[in-house]
């Protein structure tokens, strides 16, 4: 089982890091979104995302909570990413329930914003 969650756990970070590597804000929560998600965590399913901003050094930490268990944490990419648009929170609570039944968003914070 140990192993299991670290082959998880390096393959989500490797996704993660490729993912926001290349592509802005919306369209990377939006890809997770529609990709088959289910498929890369075979059964361990997304339970909770959170966006938190941080002011003081410019930079946006994903966490995402898989099971109860397992946390995917300290993913970071620079404010730079982010479109003016982005900054509307119902813009983004828009791209995280695009697919409710593959990303549930349990608590989204952005900018001090938590949404349901």
């Amino acid at each position: 089982m140990k192993k299991n969650l670290k082959i998880v756990y390096f393959m989500s970070i490797a996704f993660f890091l490729l993912l926001f590597s290349q592509q802005s804000f919306a369209d990377s929560f939006k890809k997770i979104c529609d990709s088959n998600a289910g498929e890369l965590y075979s059964d361990v399913k997304i339970k909770s995302i959170a966006v938190i901003n941080t002011p003081r050094d410019k930079k946006f930490y994903i966490s995402i909570g898989v099971n109860d268990n397992f946390m995917v944490n300290k993913s970071y990419f620079n404010s730079e990413f982010l479109d003016r648009e982005m900054i509307n929170t119902a813009r983004v609570a828009q791209v995280l329930q695009h697919s409710v039944d593959l990303c549930v968003a349990k608590n989204l914070q952005f900018y001090g914003i938590s949404l349901r």
